[in-house]
C-alpha cells in the first residue's frame, strides 16, 4: 500500500503473496528452511539465527507458533547470504528452480541429443545474460559482465561491445536441393508416387 497526497492506493503486495501461498497449501517457512538444510526452529528463539532479534519479535506477536510463519513472511526476513539478494531459504528455492529447469528442459544445450554442432555449442558457451540483455534491451551501452551478479569490484559496469558475443553465421543453412530449398529429410515410398499426392 502506498500513499499519495495524502490519500492511500494501490494494494498490499506482501499479503497478496501470504495469501497465494495459503491457497497453494505451501509448506510452512519452518518446514522449507528444514529443506533448505536449516535446523527446525522448536521455538521463536530459534529463528534467530537468520532473522534479527527485532522482527523475531515480532514474529512471536502475530504467530502463535514457529510452524504458523508463512513461507512468504518469514523468507522475506532472513538476512541476505553476501553478494546475493536474498536469505538461505529463498536462495536455496531458487537455486534448485533454476536447476530443475534446466536438467528437466530436453531443448537445454547441455543436455544430451540438443542438435548443436560442437562448433554452435562453443558459440553458445561463449554468451552470457549481460550480453543477451545489450543485443535486445533499449539503448543498453554497459553492463556488468557476470548480470546475475551484484556490481562491483571484480564485477564491473563495462561496454557492451567488450562482452563476447555469439557468431550467428555457424547456424546459417546451405540449400542442398534446390527443388525443395532444403535436403528433404526422407524419401516417399513407391507406391505413393508425386502424382498420388496430387491427383484431379
Amino acid at each position: 500500500m502506498t500513499v499519495k497526497n495524502g490519500q492511500p492506493f494501490g494494494s498490499d503486495l506482501k499479503a497478496f503473496d501470504v495469501q497465494r501461498n495459503r491457497d497453494h497449501g505451501l509448506a510452512s517457512y519452518n518446514d522449507y528452511r528444514v529443506f533448505c538444510g536449516l535446523p527446525k526452529a522448536l521455538t521463536f528463539e530459534d529463528f534467530l539465527d537468520v532473522i534479527t532479534q527485532e522482527n523475531v519479535k515480532k514474529l512471536a506477536t502475530l504467530f502463535e507458533s514457529p510452524e504458523d510463519v508463512d513461507l512468504t513472511v518469514g523468507g522475506s526476513l532472513e538476512a541476505h547470504v553476501p553478494g546475493t539478494l536474498s536469505g538461505p531459504t529463498f536462495l536455496c528455492i531458487l537455486t534448485e528452480q533454476f536447476y530443475r529447469t534446466r536438467v528437466g528442459d530436453r531443448f537445454w544445450f547441455e543436455n544430451k541429443h540438443n542438435g548443436f554442432t560442437p562448433e554452435q555449442l562453443n558459440e553458445i558457451r561463449k554468451t552470457s545474460i549481460s550480453r543477451l540483455l545489450c543485443d535486445n534491451g533499449n539503448h543498453i551501452e554497459a553492463m556488468q559482465p557476470r548480470g546475475f551478479e551484484r556490481i562491483s569490484h571484480d564485477n564491473p559496469v563495462t561496454s557492451c561491445e567488450s562482452l563476447l558475443a555469439v557468431d550467428l553465421s555457424l547456424w546459417k543453412e546451405v540449400p542442398e536441393d534446390t527443388t525443395y530449398g532444403a535436403e528433404r529429410p526422407f524419401e516417399y515410398s513407391p507406391e505413393f508416387s508425386h502424382e498420388y499426392f496430387f491427383k484431379k
